[in-house]
């Protein structure tokens, strides 16, 4: 009986199973290495800027480079992804794999529906899990570094209500400006609370402040309200106060055109004192951008890292695809890394392209929204028609001479079948 090519489901389920199990353990074989690579990066970086702290144990870096860990690698999963590709196709097509699967009558989208399955997959628990378990342990970075390490936390906090802030106020003698007479409110070290229905950038001003005082205790002392605060400077400059003071269990209201308090923070700090994008959940990101922006912040950064974040899956589809199809084009004498520079320089292209295009829409340019991922796309068409419609001639060739090969045998057994009988 001659040989007859056979039709294959993209599920078939033998060698579906081996490409799967290869991309999947190439993959998380990748990550693993990249991981413990940036993780001595990190712990020998949180070693420097811990030079003189004799309290930090080796213990703490380690868990301090552990906690940002991910956040590193979620920046480079598309081309970890890219990595992968080229390692396990490289290896099919060296090993004639990829030409037998050709000569049974597979297509290249069976060969490649294993990888796009356990990306698939993949990008399912990146989402659902591992962004929220990022976000919540760079948060936790943060809190330990500026408890441990000294750095400054972020004490700017907003809500629906407006932004709220708490300080450290140092005054000392009174002082005239202008000839106006200008009031040192806090005569000594006292803990502030301050809290603004929204701010304004052009004059960078607080509008709608209330500053509740407090002493070193905590105990509450009083409250100043104000229409608007110049923080330009680190020296807040109070219009129109009013000062309800607590002294002696008694109230007192006082109403000064004018206070000076000494913060350690300016406006340009307090723009800047937000969580960083990513601290945030992302399934939480875009109401927090809402809030933040309705009070008068720019939150450009915010929206970069948001659609970096969405369009990320979609770039490692890309560079699965576009890897793939361009493994497939080359011969197997071919050096290995002219293939990967040249991957690796389209992939860098398709990502500042995008980039591009993002800061473009966030820079309110003529550039509609839509733009966004529009080189990811172009990419992913042109990948999926070189896929689908083109094969290497060099494939095809050692495909029909497997054929070929393989009729021979056919042939011969059925002619010794014949002659045993």
């Amino acid at each position: 009986m001659l040989y007859q090519t056979r039709k294959f489901s993209i599920f078939s389920t033998q060698i579906f199973r081996y490409i799967a199990f290869l991309f999947a353990s190439d993959m998380l074989l990748m990550i693993f290495a990249i991981a413990c690579s940036v993780l001595l990066i990190d712990i020998v970086e949180l070693i420097r800027s811990s030079t003189g702290n004799s309290h930090i144990s080796n213990l703490l870096l380690l868990k301090l480079a552990f906690l940002r860990n991910y956040v590193t690698i979620n920046k480079i999963l598309p081309f970890i992804v890219l990595l992968t590709t080229f390692k396990v196709y490289t290896t099919l097509n060296h090993h004639l794999e990829i030409v037998g699967a050709y000569s049974l009558g597979m297509s290249n989208l069976h060969i490649i529906a294993p990888a796009i399955f356990v990306l698939l997959l993949f990008t399912l628990f990146h989402a659902l899990v591992l962004l929220p378990m990022s976000s919540y342990s760079m948060s936790k970075f943060q809190k330990i570094e500026s408890e441990k390490l000294g750095k400054i936390s972020n004490s700017l906090y907003t809500e629906e209500n407006g932004i709220w802030l708490r300080q450290e106020v140092v005054n000392s003698n009174n002082i005239n400006e202008n000839n106006k007479y200008c009031m040192k409110y806090a005569e000594q070290r006292q803990q502030a609370i301050v809290h603004a229905a929204k701010i304004d950038y052009k004059t960078r001003e607080l509008l709608g402040v209330e500053i509740f005082m407090f002493d070193e205790n905590n105990i509450f002392l009083s409250k100043i309200i104000s229409p608007r605060i110049d923080a330009t400077k680190k020296v807040w400059i109070v219009y129109d106060a009013h000062i309800i003071n607590t002294k002696q269990n008694k109230l007192t209201n006082t109403n000064i055109n004018k206070i000076l308090l000494h913060f350690n923070i300016s406006f340009t700090d307090l723009t800047q004192s937000l969580a960083p994008p990513e601290t945030i959940n992302i399934w939480k990101l875009l109401e927090f951008i809402r809030i933040t922006q309705n009070l008068g912040f720019s939150m450009n950064a915010y929206y970069l890292y948001f659609w970096h974040t969405v369009f990320r899956p979609l770039f490692m589809f890309v560079m699965l695809i576009f890897g793939f199809t361009s493994i497939q084009s080359y011969r197997r004498d071919n050096k290995t890394g002219y293939i990967l520079m040249k991957l690796l320089l389209y992939s860098l292209l398709m990502y500042f392209s995008n980039e591009l295009l993002i800061i473009a829409i966030l820079h309110k340019t003529k550039v509609p929204l839509i733009g966004v991922g529009l080189p990811y796309v172009l990419f992913l068409m042109y990948s999926l028609y070189t896929m689908l419609y083109h094969r290497s001639v060099l494939h095809w060739k050692y495909a029909n001479s497997t054929l070929q090969l393989i009729y021979i045998i056919n042939i011969l057994l059925y002619n010794k079948n014949n002659f045993s009988k």
